[in-house]
């Protein structure tokens, strides 16, 4: 009768261990990052740029793998104007963990498409493929998009990261 309350005992505590992981993994986790990164277009790795990228707000988890963020973005030093640099964002990841950068304006109604933003579990590795304005509309491709990494010093180091978070996004092309 001793072994079957222990076996119990353990699947008790097996059980609580288990429920507290799932539990901690779903709660809301405030971001506020400052990191140093380099623009970057795709067909000239001469074309660099320092950028900072700042980020506050929340990352809300869901059991079913994808993530929300829910704050402020503010990039400086990059080539792309944005008009709503630093206003509040929602980001949701897909499977393939890149968001759409969409910001929405709703007096008057208007939006604006930055890029897509790919980023590790706790944000302090990220990419954005960035659109740009182009007279033939196709604002990001893999020949002469633009990327913006952090954190990266070099082309290369941009390459890479965005290579490692847009693996499934790209199809497995490699940026260089």
């Amino acid at each position: 009768m001793g072994r079957v309350k222990a076996g119990v005992g353990v699947i008790v505590v097996i059980l609580a261990l288990a429920l507290g992981y799932v539990g901690y993994s779903l709660l809301p986790r405030h971001i506020d990052l400052v990191l140093q990164g380099v623009q970057v277009q795709v067909d000239s790795v001469h074309n660099r740029r320092e950028v900072r990228l700042a980020l506050i707000g929340t990352l809300y988890p869901s059991p079913f793998g994808q993530r929300t963020f829910v704050g402020k973005i503010d990039l400086s030093g990059t080539s792309i104007a944005n008009p709503y640099n630093g206003k509040d964002l929602t980001v949701k990841f897909d499977e393939a963990s890149g968001g759409d950068m969409v910001y929405v304006n709703w007096n008057p109604l208007e939006t604006f498409a930055y890029g897509v933003l790919f980023a590790n579990g706790d944000f302090s590795r990220f990419a954005i493929l960035a659109f740009r304005p182009s007279p033939n509309g196709d604002g990001w491709t893999a020949q002469n998009g633009l990327v913006i990494a952090a954190p990266a010093r070099t082309a290369q180091q941009a390459f890479t990261l965005s290579d490692e978070l847009a693996h499934a996004y790209l199809g497995g092309y490699r940026l260089q």
